[in-house]
């Protein structure tokens, strides 16, 4: 059965990767440490089939695993290095990644993604069929879970 969309990232450099770039350059031996933590890593992979029948609350809900995303965020905070394997976008099936990703603690820890700023966490092209119940689900969760004026910054890409 056909998982949700049909296009997974590329190797090609996306507007996050170059957002993590411009801000480890800019921050390289200047003052605290970053680190970045990429949030498609925690991607809920879903049936298409059970995907297209649930709500844009629900899709908003589940699109990230925010309890793995929560568990790392706490370990960072504990001082102590955090691994993991992110979504394998590569096999798009619902699985992990078999290399693991490894994050030091830093003074400063950003965590990108449209759902990075879920109250407890505080580009590239798709086609239609992959863009479509994202968008739902993130007009639904902006306009009504986390509001513009939720953010202290806004970086456009």
């Amino acid at each position: 059965m056909p998982r949700r969309g049909s296009v997974p990232p590329t190797t090609d450099p996306t507007a996050t990767e170059r957002f993590i770039g411009s801000i480890n350059h800019r921050l390289e031996g200047t003052g605290p440490s970053v680190s970045v933590i990429k949030g498609d890593e925690f991607h809920n992979g879903e049936l298409q089939q059970e995907w297209d029948q649930r709500t844009a609350e629900e899709k908003a809900l589940l699109a990230i695993d925010r309890r793995r995303q929560l568990e790392i965020l706490q370990t960072l905070r504990r001082g102590e290095v955090a691994r993991w394997h992110g979504y394998d976008w590569e096999a798009f099936d619902d699985s992990l990644a078999a290399e693991v990703t490894l994050t030091e603690p830093s003074d400063v820890v950003i965590v990108e993604g449209a759902y990075s700023s879920r109250p407890e966490i505080a580009g590239q092209e798709y086609c239609d069929d992959w863009l479509a119940p994202w968008t739902e689900a993130e007009d639904h969760y902006f306009s009504r879970a986390r509001c513009s004026s939720a953010f202290d910054l806004v970086l456009e890409t």
